[in-house]
């Protein structure tokens, strides 16, 4: 076995070293991985330290307390989500735009004109502008035409 692949079960190699026989073969020919689980071994036997049953009691409720607060706030997140979700459908599907409103009672002619109008706005040239336009780049028919 490889070098990460022992540390890798230590846990269990502890628990169950019968479980791992290559593991342990592994651990008496490499020195570095028997360091490591010798050092592994002796941070699990001082993790096991015994709380006084009030103080464990007191760490259960606690993480249980923690664990509804949670559960509180995924489930609001979620439902503020598809609150949010819900009213963008229903926006976008029943939106009506004034501008939209106001055309529907307006005849064909009229939007035909206004839309012109918007686009072109009004020409307010007098007679001789126009003349002078014309002279200038227009042909003499169309000044004929004038007349």
């Amino acid at each position: 076995m490889k070098c990460e692949h022992v540390q890798e079960v230590f846990p269990e190699l502890r628990e169950n070293p019968e479980n791992f026989p290559e593991a342990r073969a592994h651990l008496r020919s490499c020195s570095s991985c028997r360091m490591l689980f010798h050092i592994f071994q002796n941070i699990q036997e001082e993790a096991e330290i015994a709380l006084p049953a009030q103080r464990h009691e007191s760490n259960i409720k606690d993480i249980h307390k923690k664990m509804r607060r949670h559960d509180v706030f995924v489930w609001s997140r979620r439902v503020t989500t598809l609150a949010a979700v819900m009213m963008l459908a229903f926006v976008s599907l029943f939106e009506i735009n004034p501008v939209t409103a106001d055309i529907a009672n307006v005849s064909d002619d009229v939007l035909f004109l206004q839309s012109d109008a918007a686009i072109l706005p009004e020409i307010t040239l007098d007679e001789e502008s126009m003349i002078d336009y014309l002279a200038q780049y227009g042909n003499l028919e169309t000044l004929g035409e004038l007349f």
